[in-house]
């Protein structure tokens, strides 16, 4: 069984297939299982022991790694006054315009996609921009970091872990600081933060912009140990007590703290990409919503067009076919089943029209069966994942999201700047990213009220408003470019 992964390297780790392991005797391998050991490890070690017996070694020490599972009064007062020793007695004022951008992969994702944008408007801007990736995953052949690297963004990918161990064993400096946080992070956490603060030290920044709870966590921490002057974090969509477990990356309660204990100190600011999304995270901290500033994502449409393949012919549909297009996660926020299910009202009364859903997650299997019991498998389309979306949107009729929760949707901004018309439902993100143009058209509808949601559809298809195209990519280009989501960034140094 060969996976993805063979011949590639995984955690720092060179990963090969299972013939490999026949070149060997049992006592020379160690197999190494990346599982949350205090979940899922009675069950694995069960499952081991029907081979026969092996030498186990866990991750998990109870005496250390209990009072880290579970919140108390002490951790936090110690981590707390820790980082105010640090702000008071590390801070330091930097002249020039230097900025250091954190995120842990150049993956496809929605705060990726903003952070290559922050890092394009920020050189817009003058200022000399570095990036730092906590690992490389998907940096060979990635059209992200050619742009970095073409508008002279200095792209850094952290030590892998494998590599950074042997300068943790040895006294000095780096041993010194792994043994001071080593109570309040695990080893992933612990890594991070090492490593983040080897390369800051280095560069020196003035501001240091992260994205993401996990990450934010990480990069912050070494930038109060570098005294970087502004540490702006920003936070996701929808706060982490309303998400999947496991998505944050690290425990709720714990983060609650940190965030807390965080936004107290001089030049740290916890941000959001919009006001439903802040609103979010004040009620989850407890905290006034105007704490938390909002700062609107970017889109940049592509300068150039690359050679453009005709979406019609790929699929093999009528090249006089109507698009209705979809591109979301598939998991239940997005509601996927309901684009699956507006489509094929749709498609009923409009012969002429197909639906294509790009994207993958959990619910896929279960759309695919969902479209074969509506016996639309030649009408609505589910090809994947696709690089090229400015392509898809350019050449498709109109965009539908069906979302019961977003914050400010990429989908949707990226659409109105290629002049794609978009169908939405009446949530706080949407309100704030749907252009005035289409809330005027009624393209605003309740989630849950999707008849009505096909008529708007189908009353846009048959009769589009003179002109609307034009008018959507010119108010993107006044209010939503790389530039002004670089300037908006910048102005949180203020709070």
């Amino acid at each position: 069984m060969r996976g993805p992964l063979v011949g590639k390297d995984f955690a720092g780790l060179p990963v090969f297939g299972p013939e490999v392991l026949d070149e060997y005797e049992p006592d020379e391998i160690v197999i190494i299982i990346f599982s949350d050991y205090r979940m899922f490890g009675a069950e694995i070690c069960e499952q081991i022991a029907t081979f026969g017996e092996f030498c186990i070694q866990t991750p998990y020490v109870a005496a250390r790694d209990d009072r880290l599972s579970q919140p108390n009064s002490i951790w936090p007062q110690q981590l707390a006054t820790l980082m105010q020793q640090w702000r008071s007695q590390f801070l330091v004022h930097q002249s020039q315009q230097r900025i250091t951008l954190w995120i842990h992969a150049l993956v496809k994702g929605g705060a990726e996609r903003q952070m290559v944008l922050l890092a394009l408007g920020l050189t817009q801007l003058g200022w000399q921009v570095q990036l730092i990736c906590s690992n490389s995953i998907n940096s060979e052949h990635n059209f992200w970091v050619s742009q970095l690297q073409q508008a002279g963004v200095e792209l850094v990918f952290l030590t892998p872990i494998r590599d950074m161990w042997p300068q943790l064993t040895q006294p000095g400096e780096l041993r010194e600081l792994a043994v001071m946080l080593a109570p309040y992070f695990e080893s992933g956490f612990l890594h991070y933060i090492i490593t983040s603060h080897i390369v800051l030290k280095k560069f020196r920044p003035k501001i240091l912009v992260c994205y993401l709870d996990d990450g934010n966590v990480c990069a912050s921490m070494a930038a109060l140990l570098c005294g970087i002057e502004h540490i702006l974090v920003a936070g996701r969509n929808v706060a982490p007590g309303l998400i999947p477990p496991g998505i944050t990356g690290y425990d709720i309660h714990r983060l609650a703290e940190y965030y807390h204990q965080f936004m107290a100190l001089p030049g740290c600011v916890l941000f959001n990409n919009s006001g439903a999304g802040a609103e979010s995270y004040a009620q989850w901290l407890g905290v006034a919503t105007d704490t938390i500033p909002v700062v609107r994502n970017a889109v940049m449409p592509p300068m150039q067009q690359e050679p453009v393949t005709n979406i019609r012919e790929r699929l093999g549909l009528p090249s006089s076919a109507r698009v209705l297009l979809g591109a979301m996660r598939f998991s239940p926020e997005k509601t996927p089943e309901a684009f699956v299910h507006v489509a094929s009202e749709v498609i009923r009364q409009c012969p002429d029209v197909y639906a294509v859903l790009l994207g993958k997650g959990p619910l896929e299997l279960a759309l695919g069966e969902q479209v074969a019991e509506l016996g639309m498998a030649d009408r609505i389309l589910l090809p994947g994942v696709q690089d090229d979306i400015f392509n898809w949107l350019q050449q498709s009729d109109l965009l539908l999201s069906t979302s019961c929760f977003e914050g400010m949707s990429n989908i949707i901004l990226e659409a109105q700047s290629v002049g794609c018309a978009v169908v939405a439902t009446d949530i706080p993100g949407n309100r704030e990213t749907l252009l005035p143009i289409l809330v005027e058209e009624g393209c605003l509808i309740p989630h849950g009220q999707w008849r009505q949601m096909s008529e708007r559809i189908l009353a846009l298809l048959q009769q589009p408003p003179v002109g609307l195209s034009l008018r959507l990519q010119e108010e993107m280009r006044r209010h939503y470019s790389p530039q002004r989501l670089a300037e908006q960034t910048l102005a949180l140094r203020s709070m």
